[in-house]
């Protein structure tokens, strides 16, 4: 079943008819749209981590060849990724409230918990824009949009970072270097950072907790 296209999904979905409540109704709206989106989007798929649980509350969204983050070098550089995958989850009080969304694999970005543990990857909720009145598919991409660093916060204020770390290189270092820039998102694919000789020069780095070479 986890197998099936759009029109199969949707086919299967009609046929269900009236034994859908409200509840699973809504449910199959969302995954026809994740279906749909990754259809329509080059390099997006998607698998039901629950595929006997119909319709699904668990999703796997893969995205390839999308340029993000994934971590900072020993010289404070951004070491890029363009495989990224993110899970989600709808609870039981959704859609009062939002998925539990997480990125299975690694990032760097102030609104996406990069330090190790039970928390790991965890997307904050209180980002703006993020929330229980989004469809899935305009959720998936709005945190394409992070990825891309296209939306981020890294002030500290409201809503606040889910990654503080993150949060100052961004503010301290990234910003300043041009490496991301707010409403514009990541420095051009083999760009060199502005002022980037003058940082290294002057050994004007920022001291943050690197990820360790045993874990690389």
């Amino acid at each position: 079943m986890s197998q099936l296209d759009y029109q199969g999904w949707k086919a299967y979905y009609e046929d269900l008819g009236n034994q859908l409540d409200p509840m699973e109704q809504r449910l199959a709206q969302e995954h026809l749209l994740v279906a749909a989106l990754c259809e329509e989007q080059e390099g997006f798929s998607y698998k039901l981590t629950s595929p006997n649980d119909l319709p699904p509350r668990d999703f796997r969204v893969t995205f390839k060849g999308l340029r993000s983050i994934v971590g900072v070098d020993h010289d404070m550089l951004p070491v890029f990724g363009d495989t990224h995958i993110l899970e989600m989850h709808l609870g039981t009080s959704f859609p009062m409230d939002p998925p539990i969304c997480y990125m299975a694999t690694d990032i760097w970005h102030p609104n996406i918990q990069a330090d190790e543990g039970p928390y790991q990857g965890r997307i904050c909720g209180n980002t703006e824009g993020f929330g229980a009145f989004f469809s899935l598919d305009e959720l998936v991409m709005r945190i394409v949009g992070m990825l891309k660093y296209e939306n981020y916060h890294a002030e500290l204020n409201f809503p606040y970072p889910e990654d503080e770390n993150v949060a100052r290189w961004v503010r301290e270092y990234a910003e300043p270097l041009g490496i991301v820039k707010p409403g514009i998102g990541l420095i051009p694919d083999g760009a060199m950072p502005e002022n980037w000789q003058r940082f290294v020069k002057q050994e004007q780095k920022i001291r943050i907790k690197l990820p360790s070479a045993d874990n690389e």
